[in-house]
């Protein structure tokens, strides 16, 4: 298979079928505007450069892996956890298979773990806001065209999950070290605006066509 993504940084796995098999899979489906093989280029952007994370196979495989599977259907990262174990040649027993499982299961709801890396880089796009505003409007259009909600909903809905996960992220924070803890205060600010914004909109008054 031809490698679709020459210039992704950090990674390793470049090349090898499960790399571009995933990074197939999540470029495929145009209606994925933002859980797509963009997102994970920027989240190996983020190991490389925000971060500046020594390298480790198993985050590269969650990288890869963590939202391949994306649709209607609950479960989606463990589907993606599945997808993973079938590409890799050996399985579950791969060395590396177990701590990439754990790895995307910490994007389930963000909660910070004594291994925080991956959920720390799914979220750091919230340290740019010009970067989070453009991902909320991506959300948005992914949300109207995987799955038909409208605009005041998905920001009434969107604003609500921001909520929790500021709560949740922030309760990790015992977990990040300390070389990071700045990028963990700037993600829980930007995570913070973000949903200030969407609540505003929501409360937006209607506009009287007269």
């Amino acid at each position: 298979m031809t490698n679709l993504f020459t210039n992704a940084p950090w990674t390793r796995l470049q090349g090898t079928p499960v790399f571009e098999a995933a990074m197939q899979h999540q470029s495929s489906n145009k209606r994925r505007h933002y859980h797509n093989a963009d997102h994970v280029m920027r989240l190996y952007q983020h190991a490389a450069s925000t971060f500046d994370y020594p390298y480790s196979r198993a985050l590269d495989l969650a990288i890869v892996s963590h939202d391949v599977i994306f649709d209607c259907r609950e479960a989606r990262e463990m589907r993606s956890i599945d997808w993973l174990e079938d590409y890799l040649p050996q399985g579950s027993d791969d060395p590396d298979f177990m701590a990439a499982k754990h790895y995307i299961m910490t994007t389930i709801n963000h909660v910070l773990t004594p291994a925080p890396e991956m959920a720390l880089l799914d979220l750091a796009d919230f340290i740019d806001p010009h970067v989070s505003a453009a991902n909320t409007e991506l959300l948005r259009l992914e949300a109207r065209d995987l799955h038909g909600v409208k605009p005041e909903i998905f920001a009434m809905g969107c604003s609500g999950y921001l909520e929790g996960l500021l709560k949740r992220f922030k309760t990790g924070v015992g977990y990040v070290p300390s070389a990071h803890l700045h990028l963990h205060g700037q993600i829980c600010h930007g995570i913070f605006k973000t949903k200030a914004s969407l609540h505003a909109a929501c409360i937006k008054p209607e506009t009287l066509i007269v």
